[in-house]
């Protein structure tokens, strides 16, 4: 399994339907997944733009995983957001190994243009606020999460075109 993350607007979404047409590899997008729930309190706090708790997140994750045993490779989108989610996805086994992390890198500025741009509801400025600060709040806490069990962890420059930031990732898993 490989993990992508990176800030909303970072292009993770955009990245990972380009290598699933590939044709080898899956993806799964957690927020995707959870934005599908009809209702529910993670719905609504999602449109706020807060982190979901780990008990609501991760029997979700393990049970789709475990769904998408076959090949082609999955490419988790969207999780982890926390230390706990971090620590789980790497010492699970329960599910697919985390052969390598690929984390697409944006300022700020760049990743709230496109999400301006791509107008999803949950997109408003002060959900975005909320994800920006909790991605910078958390994101070096999963990193060394990763880093400290031996886990290959790849930035990948995200503020380029599509174009080149795919080229980018193609070369890394190659």
């Amino acid at each position: 399994m490989i993990i992508i993350l990176g800030m909303a607007g970072a292009g993770k979404s955009t990245q990972c339907k380009k290598l699933e047409l590939t044709g080898s590899y899956q993806w799964f997008s957690v927020g995707q997944h959870l934005r599908d729930i009809e209702d529910g309190v993670e719905k609504a706090e999602m449109a706020q733009g807060k982190v979901l708790d780990d008990t609501i997140v991760t029997p979700i994750v393990r049970s789709e995983l475990n769904r998408r045993l076959d090949d082609p490779e999955i490419l988790l989108d969207g999780c982890p957001r926390t230390v706990g989610q971090a620590e789980w996805l790497a010492a699970a086994d329960d599910t697919p190994k985390v052969r390598r992390v690929l984390h697409l890198v944006v300022n700020d500025a760049t990743a709230m243009g496109r999400l301006q741009r791509r107008k999803r509801e949950d997109d408003t400025e002060d959900a975005m606020r909320r994800r920006f600060a909790g991605y910078h709040r958390d994101i070096a806490l999963v990193l060394a999460e990763f880093e400290k069990r031996s886990i290959v962890i790849t930035e990948v420059d995200a503020s380029q075109s599509e174009e080149v930031v795919f080229q980018n990732i193609m070369e890394v898993l190659s």
